[in-house]
């Protein structure tokens, strides 16, 4: 079977930067260009310096035998709107307008002059649920004309997402990225730098500011005044997260760099007063690389396989069979089995201990009954009729006992039809009438974990409709229904809950 190859690209102001990503392994290569001259070229139609580039990127992508016509496009920071709010807990179907109508409050223009996506994350504060929506966006004519440059080119814009993201899937790829800490990622090049605020793998705050004259080929600031900028950047970007998120601290400062100097970090840690770590990203690719910018484009080919949740693709057209080219065949999830096997053999043999400690109890009781009455000749008749009575009815109550059952093939079927991505957590059993064994209802809760949030309901009722039509688990009861169903967080993770009742 031939290896799937992915294509990503990022453009920053001087150079274009291309990456091959073949089974999580990059290719790398880069061209110096002008963002700016081409992009105005194309918004303007100046036919002569578009076609020009054009020429040249179908050039580059022959030398170095790139055969794919798919694209997936990090953007730079500089085009890109990234804003966080808080809206009271609502059901996702409610969410659209409510975000739209918020985040209207917070950027500066029409939505419907933006391309725009955002992600919704639970909390809970002070016993309230609430959500944070992380909101990111960019004007659609900027959009347009990064796809226009790359169509004629023959190269499909599959997907776009903002460059720090791409730069965030790539420091979860290679582990660097702590997970249970807040920490603010600071890269540079020769005229800017940016700043991201992780929290759990998630970015709460991105800022891109200028170090330099962006005409400026060879910036004319000394080393000492751009790191002097720098340091107030950073100080002013973590103030301001600070006074937005008094309860949050930053644990850590991981600085983006392409040597093993300490010397940024070191000033760093003693400037702000935070242990600040310095990450020379060069060490962590077998191919040379430099610039930031390599990352980004290799970063943004491994959305389907790191934080695939993390959407915040800003295409403006989808494309269609995209999705068909990643589906898997469906395979037998095996340790669920296993797991589901050995819970159910658990609660067989509890149901099996508690029957036989009952039955010991009752006869344990009918046998000292039976040694106090002794001789009935000194007894009244009322008292035999009634120790009689009393002895029937905890003898019927005995035999009604139920020691033998279904209940073992019921559970193993049920363990045959969780699908994969499914797993029960729990489960309860009640006769619903005690002379009638067969008549039972059974309740079970469980989650369900599906990379595209949107079909986790979808998979929750295939599973019950494999429950209806199989005829052997059906026979049990006579409705299999789906009670309750709500999304949630798990451990970072985008999950559904569910309960289904058989009865």
């Amino acid at each position: 079977m031939a290896t799937k190859k992915t294509f990503g690209l990022f453009w920053d102001q001087h150079t274009v930067h291309f990456a091959e990503n073949s089974d999580n392994v990059p290719k790398i290569f880069h061209y110096p260009t002008n963002l700016g001259k081409v992009l105005a070229a194309m918004s303007t139609k100046e036919t002569t310096e578009g076609i020009k580039f054009t020429e040249l990127l179908q050039r580059i992508l022959l030398e170095n035998k790139i055969t794919t016509r798919s694209v997936q496009l990090s953007l730079p920071s500089h085009d890109i709107i990234f804003r966080s709010f808080i809206i009271p807990w609502m059901q996702s179907s409610e969410m659209k307008g409510v975000v739209e109508f918020e985040a209207s409050k917070y950027v500066p223009f029409e939505l419907d002059k933006l391309a725009y996506n955002y992600l919704s994350i639970t909390l809970f504060k002070e016993k309230r649920k609430q959500i944070l929506i992380l909101f990111v966006a960019i004007r659609k004519d900027v959009l347009e004309n990064y796809c226009n440059v790359l169509e004629h080119s023959d190269l499909k814009v599959e997907l776009t997402e903002p460059g720090q993201i791409s730069l965030l899937r790539f420091l979860a790829f290679k582990k660097i990225l702590p997970r249970n800490k807040t920490v603010a990622v600071i890269d540079t090049d020769a005229v800017s730098g940016r700043i991201m605020i992780i929290e759990k793998e998630v970015p709460q705050f991105i800022r891109e500011f200028q170090l330099a004259h962006i005409g400026a080929e060879n910036p004319k600031e000394a080393p000492d005044a751009l790191q002097a900028k720098l340091f107030n950047e950073a100080r002013m970007s973590l103030d301001f997260y600070s006074r937005q998120y008094v309860a949050t601290k930053i644990d850590q400062i991981l600085y983006i760099s392409l040597n093993d100097s300490h010397q940024i970090s070191d000033s760093l840690t003693k400037y702000l007063n935070i242990p600040t770590q310095n990450v020379n990203i060069a060490k962590t690719l077998s191919e040379a690389i430099s610039d930031i910018g390599s990352i980004k484009a290799f970063g943004v080919t491994l959305r389907n396989a790191v934080l695939p949740n993390m959407n915040f693709d800003l295409t403006l057209k989808k494309p269609t069979a995209a999705d068909e080219d990643l589906t898997e065949e469906p395979t037998m999830n095996y340790p669920t089995i296993a797991i589901t096997v050995c819970l159910c053999l658990a609660f067989l043999f509890g149901v099996h201990k508690l029957s036989q400690d009952r039955r010991t109890s009752y006869q344990e009781k009918i046998q000292t009954i039976t040694k106090e009455l002794g001789t009935y000749e000194s007894s009244s008749a009322k008292m035999i009729k009634e120790q009689t009575a009393d002895i029937q009815a905890k003898l019927g109550t005995y035999k009604n006992l139920r020691v033998h059952g279904r209940l073992s093939i019921f559970l193993t079927l049920l363990s045959k039809l969780v699908p994969e991505g499914i797993w029960v957590n729990d489960l309860t059993l009640t006769y619903r009438n005690d002379n009638n064994p067969g008549m039972i209802t059974v309740s079970f809760n469980g989650y369900v974990y599906n990379e595209n949030p949107g079909q986790q309901i979808a998979t929750i009722n295939r599973f019950i409709d494999s429950l209806k039509a199989d005829k052997n688990f059906s026979s049990f009861f006579k409705a299999i229904d789906l009670v309750t169903a709500n999304k949630q967080d798990l451990k970072g993770y985008r999950v559904t809950s569910f309960t289904i009742a058989c009865q």
